[in-house]
């Protein structure tokens, strides 16, 4: 009833492969891709530091981190999906953390956005350092002597700074 059935024909993905004289076009537009994504994953540096004493042993430090390229140390599906460790700052030296919280405005004082964890020596950042931004935190410090401030992450490295509190 329908006529006549042909076999075979066109493969489904024949039409999608490149001639072979645009080839080597191909090539070169996924290397130049690969390698500009290659250089956009994250680069973490501490910036400025600086240190204030309030009263006696107490002190205020402020530290930046930095995150100089486009993607982020976690990215929003690898959060979601919790397939990778929390961004880890940790803070080593004879010293007390006291608290310590984000800077909304290094530019004008004011109030931070206070970090509630139990160790505030060891703070976690399930979120991850944003691309192409500085964050300022500041410490409360109770102690003397040089504190070195620690950056982890699995994607951005780890670096770090020291800080002479005086």
């Amino acid at each position: 009833q329908y006529g006549e059935v042909e076999m075979g024909g066109w493969k489904k993905l024949s039409g999608r492969v490149n001639p072979r004289f645009l080839s080597m076009e191909l090539f070169h537009r996924n290397m130049a891709f690969t390698l500009y994504h290659a250089d956009m994953m994250p680069k973490m540096s501490m910036g400025e530091t600086s240190v204030e004493r309030l009263d006696g042993d107490l002190y205020r430090v402020r530290v930046d981190i930095r995150n100089e390229r486009l993607i982020p140390t976690i990215t929003v599906k690898a959060q979601q999906n919790r397939v990778v460790r929390p961004d880890i700052i940790t803070v080593e030296g004879n010293v007390e953390v006291v608290a310590v919280g984000w800077v909304t405005n290094k530019h004008q004082p004011g109030p931070t956005q206070m970090v509630d964890q139990a160790e505030p020596d060891r703070i976690l950042v399930r979120s991850g350092a944003p691309g192409r931004t500085t964050r300022t935190l500041e410490y409360l410090v109770r102690g003397s002597g040089t504190m070195t401030v620690e950056y982890s992450s699995v994607k951005g490295g780890t670096v770090s700074t020291e800080v002479t509190l005086q």
